[in-house]
This record gives structure tokens, C-alpha cells and sequence, in this order.
């Protein structure tokens, strides 16, 4: 068990108490309803994630509650990982094409081409 000791002028220290409690409260939620649902899906080759929709300000730490209680983080942002949807083939699709979306192999083809061009051009230098 965890415990934090801390010491210093009361009114200052009364004027956090719940602050912290309620963050702290908070972030112990996450955790343990994460444990609830990896244990419901024990023996199974599930595994529980989270999502990148977070609390502005907290992404960091929801997701490592999500980490404590025994749960995978699905990506930080939207720079971590492509994701093509219905709606991004459909809006593809240029007039001189016979079909009338990208197929789900070309998108991702374009999506790889895409991302090595840029990855060059905004990668730190090594």
C-alpha cells in the first residue's frame, strides 16, 4: 500500500485536500473498472483498451490508470496510427476513376505511400 505524507501550513494543505482526493478518486475509477473487465475476459484472447477520447488535459494519466488496471492503450493520437474509414474512401474517389470510391487495398496503398513521403519531411534528423 501507497501512502503520501505531506507537511506544510494547514489552510494551504486544506485548500488542495480535495483536489487531490477527487483526482486521485478519479483516476482509481479508471483503474479499477479497467481490472473488472480484463478479469471478465480472462481465459479469452480479448484484451480491454482504451480509447483516445479522453478528459482535455488528462490523456496521459486516464491512460495510465488504464495501464494499471491491466488494460492496452489503443493509440495517443491521431499521429500514432492511419485509420480509414467508410467515408474516407468514398471521399477519395476522383471524378476520372471508374469506380466510384477507393477500394480498402488501395486506400491503404496511398495511406503508406503517403506516410513515407511525409515521414521523411517531418522526422527529427537522427
Amino acid at each position: 500500500m501507497h501512502r503520501v505524507i505531506s507537511s506544510g501550513p494547514a489552510q494551504g494543505l486544506f485548500a488542495v485536500e480535495r483536489l487531490l482526493l477527487n483526482f486521485l478518486g478519479r483516476l482509481s475509477g479508471i483503474a479499477t473498472l479497467t481490472r473488472k473487465y480484463v478479469e471478465l475476459t480472462a481465459g479469452t484472447k480479448a484484451r480491454i483498451f482504451d480509447t483516445r477520447k479522453t478528459t482535455p488535459g488528462w490523456r496521459r494519466l486516464e491512460k495510465y490508470a488504464v495501464r494499471c488496471g491491466g488494460g492496452w492503450n489503443h493509440r495517443s493520437g491521431l499521429f500514432e496510427a492511419v485509420l480509414i474509414k467508410d467515408n474516407h474512401l468514398a471521399w477519395g474517389a476522383n471524378s476520372h476513376r471508374e469506380s466510384p470510391r477507393y477500394t480498402p487495398a488501395e486506400a491503404v496503398l496511398l495511406a503508406r505511400r503517403y506516410v513515407a513521403e511525409h515521414a521523411a519531411k517531418t522526422d527529427p534528423p537522427r
